[in-house]
């Protein structure tokens, strides 16, 4: 899965998740958050480095739609 975020003016961007499995999903704007850390990308990194398989993006990796 790659996961592309596009900065937007002041704290807001654009989250794209390109995966492998399950239905294509389309670009989303984030909630804001720091000018440098967007709030999902904080999720993102939160799961890898924690280990959770099953988190917002690993749901997401194994084709689950979410509420994202």
């Amino acid at each position: 899965m790659r996961v592309e975020f596009t900065k937007g003016p002041g704290t807001s961007y654009e989250i794209a998740v390109h995966r492998e499995t399950g239905a294509a999903l389309a670009p989303r704007n984030g909630p804001g958050g720091h000018p440098y850390l967007p709030h999902d990308l904080l999720h993102l990194l939160a799961e890898i480095e924690a280990g959770i398989p099953l988190g917002v993006f690993g749901q997401l990796a194994s084709g689950d739609n979410g509420l994202f």
